[in-house]
């Protein structure tokens, strides 16, 4: 973590130019955020869930940029929230 928090505001700077290529996505998606994302704003993750059309936004509290090992739990039961969720909305 440390070797690479110089490139860190080169990264956050960097224009990924996925505008166009967001909006194209057309399965349904769960973003799940860190509310305390130090690295990557909770405006991204309300930009994906605005762009992407059956997209799923779960903003966890007290977490930062890694849900998965901050709060496995609620991950875990996000996780299968929107997949029973997607499941029972198709025919599999």
């Amino acid at each position: 973590a440390r070797a690479s928090a110089p490139a860190l505001p080169m990264l956050r700077a960097y224009d990924f130019v996925m505008d166009e290529e967001i909006p194209k996505i057309s399965q349904p998606v769960l973003i799940l955020w860190g509310n305390e994302d130090r690295l990557m704003p909770r405006e991204m993750a309300e930009h994906f869930h605005r762009d992407i059309r059956d997209s799923t936004l779960r903003v966890i509290k007290n977490c930062g940029h890694n849900p998965q090992e901050e709060k496995p739990e609620e991950v875990n039961q996000a996780m299968r929230d929107f997949l029973l969720d997607v499941k029972g909305a198709f025919s599999l």
